[in-house]
Formats: C-alpha cells, sequence, structure tokens
C-alpha cells in the first residue's frame, strides 16, 4: 500500500478507538462487557438520529464502520492469544443505511463524445485514463481498478487478467466479488501499461479526497463515491 493509503486506512482505525475511549474510558479489552458495547451502540444511534432537528445526523455507513472497527479489533485480539471461541461482545450491531437515490446512467452518446472519442481524455491525467480505459471492457467497479496492486496483474499468461482480491486493508462487496477477470482490447493494453504503476492509481483518489476536504467539501458527500467509503 503506497504511503498515503496507509495513513488513511491508519487513521481511520485510530480514530475508531479514539471514539471508543472517549465514550468508556481507556479500558482493558478483558473488561469491555456486552452491556457496555450495547451503551455505545445507543451512543451512536443517538448520532444517526438525533433528536434534535439542527443536529446533522451521522451517516449509518459511519456508524457501522467505527463500531465494526472496534469489533474487529476485539476479535482479532482474543484470536491471537487462543481464545476464538470467546463471544464478542460488539456482536450482531448493524445500523440499516439509507436507501440510495437512484442514479441515472451515462448516456452512451455521451460516453462516445465524452470519453471514447479521439483526443476526448487528452488532458486528463495519465493515472486518470489507464484507470478508464480498463473500466470500458472488465465491468469492474471504479474502486475495484483504483486499489489494484502490482500482483493483481497477471499479463504474462496465455490469458492475460487481473484479480480482485480482499486485503487485509481493503474488503471487497461480497464473497462474489473475488474474481479473476480477463483482459481484452483496450483494458489489455491499459493494464499493461499500468501494472507497473498500479500503486499510483489508488493515489489518485486519496489524493482528489485531500482537494475535496482541504476545500471545504463535505465529507459525507464525499463517503458516497465509489471507493470512498472507507474515508473519514
Amino acid at each position: 500500500m503506497d504511503q498515503i493509503g496507509t495513513n488513511l486506512w491508519e487513521k481511520t482505525k485510530r480514530t475508531s478507538i479514539q471514539y471508543f475511549i472517549d465514550f468508556a474510558g481507556d479500558i482493558a479489552l478483558e473488561d469491555i462487557t456486552r452491556e457496555i458495547a450495547l451503551k455505545y451502540q445507543q451512543h451512536w444511534a443517538k448520532q444517526v438520529k438525533p433528536r434534535d432537528g439542527n443536529v446533522s445526523p451521522v451517516a449509518p455507513n459511519t456508524a457501522n464502520r467505527h463500531i465494526g472497527n472496534i469489533r474487529s479489533l476485539y476479535a482479532d485480539y482474543f484470536k491471537h492469544v487462543g481464545e476464538e471461541e470467546r463471544s464478542n461482545p460488539f456482536r450482531n450491531m448493524h445500523f440499516k443505511a439509507k436507501a440510495r437515490t437512484e442514479v441515472p446512467p451515462y448516456s452512451s452518446e455521451w460516453v462516445r463524445t465524452k470519453v471514447i472519442a479521439p483526443g476526448a481524455t487528452r488532458k486528463w491525467r495519465p493515472e486518470l485514463q489507464l484507470i478508464t480505459m480498463m473500466l470500458i471492457e472488465t465491468g469492474c467497479r471504479p474502486s475495484e481498478i483504483i486499489n489494484l496492486r502490482v500482483e493483481d496483474f497477471h499479463i504474462d499468461g496465455p490469458v492475460p487478467y487481473i484479480s480482485i482480491r480482499a486485503r487485509t486493508d481493503r474488503e471487497v462487496k461480497a464473497d462474489t466479488s473475488e474474481r479473476d477477470i480477463p483482459l481484452v482490447g483496450i483494458s489489455l493494453e491499459a493494464a499493461r501499461r499500468a501494472g507497473p504503476h498500479a500503486g499510483e492509481l489508488c493515489v489518485v483518489r486519496n489524493r482528489i479526497a485531500t482537494l475535496w476536504l482541504g476545500s471545504g467539501g463535505c465529507i459525507h458527500n464525499l463517503q458516497r463515491q465509489p471507493g470512498a467509503q472507507d474515508i473519514e
């Protein structure tokens, strides 16, 4: 993972830990009970649905992420010390996200004139050009292409392909999202160019996020963008 991506990932985990400490105190993991966990869930519930109409609500996914990070920390620690069967006090805690507004797809005419027309992307950054070309014939989500690493490119075999896999620093949307995708045509050419510089694709997302927040952009709107749900 590039240094910017590492910093963002680590910052999110540390933020989740600090939120819990601010609520419950700096207590040992062994001392966290189901009662404490339920009170912490209620603490987030009040922020997801505040009674004061003048207070901006916290997105359900944000609450889920911070509780989930503590749940994972608890599980990983006791797995490490050989207590895999220990009941997790943060189990079965989840806030239902609001239904997303249906976003209409871009028209075929728009794609032909704005994206694949000769010279249409000439002024784009090279990384963005490669990302776009790889999206055209793979059917991948933008976040899947952006987060590819060098080891995910398999170009030299009889059937070139890319691997979409979960990693310790990034989950996939569902189990079925883990897959190998053959490369043909323009996506194969883009992969040949992008493979040695795969880590730079992730930097594009992080730079965009930094510029957005630095200009006063709303983090909740940023988190709705593809691949940006883990940014805090």
